[in-house]
């Protein structure tokens, strides 16, 4: 049984890795010291668990899983106690992405040291950012143009976030924290939509943090 949980585990922390936002990495930071847990401020080890489908962002609007239904703004549940942090460094093109949740192993199994030689090897450049995986909980069912339905209320939907879309995450914590709720444990109800992002690379949209408010009851499940 603890054999197939750690595969379980292992297969989400790719499914993860494989769903990172195609953005340049432009503002990555340096690696910091290996070997110890990441916290909210400076990141926490995790991976995210029992997601349905992964939310992607571009320019246009917000598409769930494969199907290609644009949304504007959806209504979703975050507990915050659930987000996972990590660090990724992108190289290589088509891109590759690495990522690690502890800066000592990589989620495919290598040692982080080792991928970041690996990256620079091709790319000089390429220094480790840092990423959070979202754990959005699905409050009334997600409907695609065909009335079909993608995820189902109570489900859960992933978001792994891009250099840019980082920066906005810590921006909302912040926020959170001086409107009196603790980003590491509480559960809020939040509006997301995207937001258009331009440099002289190319053009990439990230999710923004709309309108929100603590959420205090019981959690949806899907029937």
């Amino acid at each position: 049984m603890m054999s197939n949980s750690i595969d379980e585990a292992i297969a989400k922390a790719k499914e993860a890795a494989s769903n990172l936002p195609a953005e340049t990495v432009a503002g990555a930071v340096q690696v910091q010291g290996l070997g110890r847990a990441l916290t909210l401020e400076d990141m926490e080890i995790g991976g995210l668990a029992d997601i349905a489908a992964w939310l992607k962002v571009t320019e246009f609007g917000m598409t769930i899983g494969a199907d290609k239904t644009l949304f504007d703004e959806i209504e979703l549940i975050l507990p915050l106690a659930d987000v996972a942090y990590s660090e990724v460094v992108r190289y290589g093109n088509p891109a590759k992405y690495e990522k690690t949740y502890n800066r000592e192993t990589t989620v495919e199994g290598d040692t982080w040291p080792n991928a970041i030689l690996r990256a620079k090897k091709v790319d000089p450049k390429a220094n480790p950012y840092r990423a959070a995986d979202l754990p959005f909980i699905v409050v009334a069912d997600l409907v695609n143009k065909k009335k079909e339905v993608l995820v189902e209320a109570g489900k859960r939907i992933g978001h792994s976030t891009s250099v840019t879309n980082f920066k906005k995450f810590l921006a909302f914590t912040k926020e959170l924290r001086s409107k009196g709720v603790d980003p590491t444990r509480d559960t809020i109800k939040v509006t997301i939509g995207f937001e258009e992002q331009k440099n002289d690379k190319g053009t990439w949209g990230v999710i923004t943090f709309g309108a929100w408010e603590r959420y205090e009851g019981e959690l949806p499940v899907a029937a």
